[in-house]
């Protein structure tokens, strides 16, 4: 029970070293109930970080970060989902990587897909963990854009020997959706689509 504190501990000053060394103020809340446990002031708007632990599953090459609150009575323990009015964002560190990610892209649990997965394509619905550095949701929060993501322009055609990255945007503007599925069908069976060699771009591995 002690480590365990003490590892919370931990993560909370890495938390608030992280924002510090880039220039951004912290607070810690008085009271030991609030549901965040660190304030950040990033370009004059406050901020409320929940600290969590991430551990590593390695068979699977993801990182697990539990994003619940959970009380115990004598009917037992019951665990909830934090809402928007409680807190705005999810810190957690691992192997020297800091990351942040956006309460409404969390329920009660989060992975963070470290490695390339084994089995399967890349598939929409996974959570790249390069996506959630640090750096890159700090960077989307100060400039109101959307956080970058490795989805946005990971697949790459290949026509005559060149190579070109499409964007999103661009494959939505070139082929509808039966087309994009077909072209990522045919990635993963290594196969040609519209007279075009496909491939994912290299996955950020940490």
């Amino acid at each position: 029970m002690i480590e365990t504190a003490i590892r919370g501990d931990i993560n909370e000053l890495q938390c608030i070293l992280d924002f510090q060394k880039r220039g951004y103020y912290c607070s810690i809340p008085f009271s030991g109930s609030c549901r965040y446990d660190v304030v950040a002031d990033i370009g004059g708007h406050l901020y409320r970080i929940q600290c969590k632990a991430a551990s590593y599953k390695e068979d699977e090459g993801v990182l697990s970060i539990k994003t619940a609150h959970q009380t115990t009575n004598t009917k037992g323990t019951t665990r909830y989902q934090y809402t928007k009015e409680e807190v705005d964002y999810f810190y957690t560190s691992w192997n020297n990587y800091s990351f942040l990610i956006p309460l409404n892209e969390v329920s009660t649990q989060k992975y963070l897909r470290v490695k390339k997965p084994k089995n399967q394509g890349i598939q929409e619905q996974m959570s790249i963990a390069s996506d959630y550095l640090f750096d890159n949701v700090v960077d989307s929060i100060v400039n109101n854009i959307p956080i970058k993501k490795y989805r946005d322009n990971m697949i790459i055609s290949i026509e005559n020997g060149i190579e070109k990255t499409w964007t999103i945007e661009e494959l939505n503007n070139h082929f509808n959706e039966r087309q994009i599925r077909y072209i990522k069908e045919c990635i993963n069976k290594n196969k040609m689509a519209y007279q075009k060699e496909w491939k994912y771009k290299e996955f950020p591995v940490l």
